[in-house]
């Protein structure tokens, strides 16, 4: 057996509790989950008859599942290859389709995976059995897949041994921060195992943030990493446990630290562990990479391919037994792979035995470590920017590296919009950071672009006329933007992004300024000084006008939120008008009852739970009455007591009730919110009835999350609910609320529009019916076209309901509205309660050519609706079933319960979950409600059954079928006529 193999075999079976793998959301598996886990991965590919030369393509989010199917796929002696969900989904369908794998490992598929049977196997490969494949960016358009094999897995522990001695260790925390499908990672992880090492694998936002990292590293006592110069560079303070860091993929410039052992290392896909490694002594003007430490020799070669002298520059090459070259890509591996020896196009020269980095003799260039081809670039800005003449140029400075696209089309592109374009199909390291006009491609007279001749963008090409700061604010801004981008000086009105920022940059900015009134989201709005400063002042003086007090901590704000009455939203005040149309509805009720095994749940710790939660949670205290103007408010009522009753009765019992626990509610002064606690012989039931005017379903998963929280010994979340009523209140008829009127009525007011279906005949009650519009899509399928499009599944349904409105009116200005969450940060995450709102879109079809201009105009609206959504247009003016809109509510899989599912509930089926179908219409004429399972997106068309003739609803559903099954197909929308779509 493969050494390599034998000694993780070995870890594995004897880890025992030690912890293998952590994920920094808190996540871990010890060794012995590991091993059992991956062998219920190895059992299901036995199952399915993959084995030697099959390859498994592993698609599942960043985290470590991703390790444990990584390990699984070895232990069947089969080979991988890995695409982190969130890549982007063109892609992830090419890779599926070069790798050709036999088998995909997505998240759909993973639960039934580990629930599996542990298959208690462990292959015995042969040193040339294709082991892995990892993907580099290629100049076709499409990544390159280089196959590695078994022996590879060998070679990766050689290449991290200095002195004789493995650089991870058994007592080491390794932390992993590069994306799960380079080569690092694998090389990493495979080190780790091998030494029978802790993994803590990093989150991709919190790399982003080095404070945040230190901080991490500290926590979990992280003694060995791997950076780029970059992130090093970027790093404010190192935390205390770190001893080791290996640099690579990119130069290394000037660094050392007398603290921390640093290494620089050599790399690259095709050779799949470290070529070359240097312990770093001293401060280089150019720190080398090492030399060879036994093995394959690692040869500089000229132009001939003659070895070089000493002190002479040379093309890095290399001998690798274990990679077969580039799948399904012969010439291409013909290209490089000559005479057994790969050719990296890397420029080094030997100095003192020692090999130095000095360049690239092609075009492929290093971004922060990660490896670009330009002309993959140029083929895409090429479709998504509708551009003919295009160069991609990759520059590096000391300061940083970065991407310019030079185009000669006579057009003028917007650089923001464009960047959103291309993060379509794009990773973010590949978006060029400047965007620029020249009159003319440069061409050699062979026929070939120059690109010598194509300079860096100098800042100063980008700077506005000079303005100096005009205050005191504006003056510790421009400070800042000079202390980050390190030039001087910057006017007011010169561009952060522009002048070399980045998000690495932006980070930094806002832990210098240190204040909550900049963040992120207004530094890439603002983007100068002038504008940045203008709405932090903007921001301050709301506060001030509004006497808003300024509290110690989060805690301290709900806590005295809670001592005020606020008004109904509009949607709370729609909801209450419809429900008095049948108040014996039940329509409006969210019901949910989740199952516990009484023989694996402590009942008492659980009641204690459910208990400890209603108590701190406001809204099991919250009442809705009548102010002194006797307009409608919620408060919380400190003498209230939550609505939890325990009930013991036998298993015959609970199911005789079971379908009777949904009641109407009173809608004044009384409670909107209980819990029954069953317990029976055999089981625990917890059964949740809520009027939706209190809390909607995200709300619900906040309140479970708690309990499941309490329940294993948490502390329970601060519920900011009230937190959220009183910024909702203080917003009201201020700067931004005005602003949001103001942009909803110039957007809207000007044009008539057709916002639901007239009814055919009078409405003479309000019985349901439910036309379903079925589009069988895989969710894999759902992933890529949502980052193809920019538009969320939500967005996706908008467009089509919006379309199969207009084909069946024949009107040429459409509308709905759809239901928006609001939960965008921590604060409002953990918020109990009602939080959603009703935004609207509307197009005007004859503005539109091509679908892609709809979807361009739907993510415009979306985003611009919710940036507003403070002022809820949609319902200001709605009268009842007079004024309807056609509504959108993307229920997607209903609610993913997983938080209580960690503690063994699971959910229970009810005949009155949502009420009937005949119940459903009694809201409106008509609305939308889309929900998700595993053969597809089912977009319920539910409407009052007396008002339309079934002929006009048949015509309506099968508009809309054909239109939906557009959208969510490989049909590239630019080639899809509106007028066309509309017609046919």
């Amino acid at each position: 057996m493969n050494q390599v193999i034998k000694q993780l075999k070995a870890n594995l079976l004897t880890g025992g509790n030690k912890t293998a793998l952590i994920y920094s959301n808190g996540k871990s598996y010890s060794y012995a989950e590991l091993e059992q886990l991956s062998g219920r991965v190895c059992g299901w590919l036995k199952q399915h008859k993959v084995g030697k030369e099959d390859t498994v393509l592993i698609t599942l989010p960043r985290g470590i599942d991703i390790i444990v199917a990584m390990v699984g796929v070895i232990r069947a002696g089969a080979c991988y290859t890995v695409c982190e969900s969130s890549m982007a989904p063109e892609r992830i369908r090419y890779i599926a389709e070069n790798s050709e794998c036999k088998e995909i490992l997505h998240q759909k598929l993973w639960e039934e995976i580990i629930s599996g049977k542990d298959c208690g196997e462990f292959a015995d490969p042969d040193e040339h059995d294709a082991a892995y494949i990892v993907y580099t960016s290629g100049s076709t358009g499409n990544p390159k897949g280089v196959v590695h094999e078994y022996g590879n897995y060998t070679e990766s522990i050689r290449g991290k041994q200095f002195d004789g001695q493995q650089i991870c260790k058994d007592q080491d925390i390794l932390a992993i921060n590069s994306p799960l499908n380079f080569v690092a990672a694998v090389d990493y992880i495979m080190n780790a195992l091998y030494a029978q090492a802790t993994i803590l694998l990093v989150e991709t936002a919190i790399v982003k943030n080095t404070g945040k990292l230190m901080e991490l590293y500290e926590n979990y006592g992280v003694t060995y990493t791997f950076m780029t110069p970059s992130l090093y560079k970027s790093v404010p303070a190192f935390c205390s446990t770190l001893q080791k860091i290996q640099l690579g993929g990119e130069a290394c410039v000037g660094l050392y630290n007398d603290k921390i052992r640093l290494f620089n290392s050599y790399n690259s896909s095709e050779g799949g562990r470290d070529l070359l490694l240097f312990d770093i002594d001293q401060k280089y003007s150019a720190t080398p990479v090492g030399q060879n430490r036994g093995g394959e020799e690692i040869l500089l070669l000229d132009e001939n391919g003659k070895p070089v002298a000493d002190g002479e520059i040379g093309e890095i090459c290399f001998v690798n037994h274990y990679v077969r070259g580039y799948l399904g890509m012969p010439e291409k591996t013909a290209e490089v792979w000559r005479e057994g020896l790969y050719h990296t196009s890397d420029l080094g020269r030997r100095e003192n035995g020692n090999i130095v980095l000095l360049g690239r003799c092609d075009d492929m260039i290093k971004i922060n470590g990660n490896r670009i081809e330009p002309a993959e670039i140029e083929t895409v800005s090429k479709k998504m920017l509708h551009l003919s003449n295009v160069v991609v140029k990759g520059f590096i400075t000391e300061e940083r590296n970065f991407i310019v696209l030079y185009y000669s089309d006579n057009v003028e592109l917007d650089p923001q919009k464009a960047r959103e374009k291309l993060a379509r199909k794009l990773t973010s390291y590949m978006i060029p950071a400047y965007f620029v006009h020249i009159d003319e491609i440069p061409m050699l007279p062979n026929g070939k672009v120059n690109k010598k001749v194509l300079e860096a963008p100098s800042a100063e090409d980008f700077r506005q006329e000079y303005e100096a700061p005009a205050n005191e604010l504006e003056q510790e801004l421009v400070s800042l933007f000079e202390q980050v981008l390190e030039l001087s000086p910057i006017g007011v009105n010169d561009d952060f992004y522009e002048l070399g920022g980045d998000s690495l940059k932006t980070i930094q900015l806002i832990m210098e300024y240190d204040s909550d009134t900049l963040n992120a989201q207004t530094v890439f709005k603002c983007r100068t000084v002038r504008r940045i400063a203008n709405e932090i002042s903007l921001t301050l003086e709301e506060q001030q006008n509004s006497g808003a007090h300024v509290f110690e901590s989060p805690c301290q704000k709900e806590m005295e939120a809670r001592k005020h009455k606020y008004p109904l939203t509009e949607f709370q005040i729609n909801m209450f008008d419809y429900q008095l149309y049948e108040p014996t509805s039940t329509m409006w009720n969210l019901e949910d009852m989740f199952s516990f095994d009484r023989k694996d749940t402590d009942a008492e710790r659980l009641y204690q739970a459910v208990k400890t939660v209603t108590e701190k949670s406001a809204i099991f205290r919250t009442r809705i009455g009548f102010d002194e103007f006797c307009d409608m408010v919620e408060y919380m009522d400190e003498e209230a007591v939550p609505a939890l009753r325990r009930v013991e009765l036998s298993e015959k019992e609970f199911h005789r009730i079971k379908n009777t626990l949904n009641h109407p509610f009173k809608m004044i002064g009384s409670p909107y919110i209980e819990v029954t606690f069953f317990q029976t012989e055999t089981k625990i039931y917890l059964h949740f009835l809520a009027h939706h005017l209190i809390i909607d379903g995200m709300g619900i998963a906040a309140l479970l999350s708690a309990i499941s929280e309490v329940y294993k010994g948490e502390e329970m979340p601060l519920d900011t609910f009230y937190s959220f009523l009183m910024d909702t209140a203080n917003m009201r008829d201020g700067r931004k609320y005005n602003e949001a009127r103001k942009y909803f009525e110039e957007t809207y007011s000007s044009e008539k529009w057709f916002k639901c279906l007239e009814p055919d005949s009078q409405i003479i009650d309000h019985q349901g019916a439910v036309a379903p519009v079925h589009i069988p899509v895989t969710e894999e399928k759902i992933a890529e076209i949502e980052k193809s499009t920019g538009l969320s599944r939500n967005g996706l349904s908008a467009a089509a309901i919006l379309l199969a409105m207009a084909a069946e009116s024949g009107e040429d200005n459409v509308m709905l509205s759809w239901v928006y969450h609001q939960r965008t940060d921590l604060q409002k995450k953990n918020a109990i309660g009602l939080l959603i709102s009703q935004l609207p879109i509307g197009l005007t079809m004859s503005k539109a050519e091509t679908l892609g201009d709809i979807y361009e105009e739907v993510r415009e609206k979306i985003n611009a609706g919710m940036a507003n959504s403070i002022y809820d247009w949609s319902l200001r003016d709605a009268t009842g079933f007079d004024d309807d809109m056609m509504l959108l509510v993307y229920e997607g899989k209903m609610f993913d319960w997983q938080e209580i599912s960690q503690i063994g509930g699971a959910p229970v089926a009810m005949d009155s979950q949502f009420g009937s179908s005949e119940e459903a219409a009694n809201i409106r004429k008509m609305f939308t409600m889309a929900v998700e399972d595993e053969t597809g997106i089912t977009m319920n068309l539910t409407y009052l059954k007396n008002a339309y003739a079934s002929s006009r609803i048949n015509r309506f559903k099968e508009i809309a079928e054909r239109i939906a099954s557009v959208i969510f197909s490989d049909a590239d929308p630019e080639s899809i006529s509106v007028k066309e779509l509309l017609q046919s």
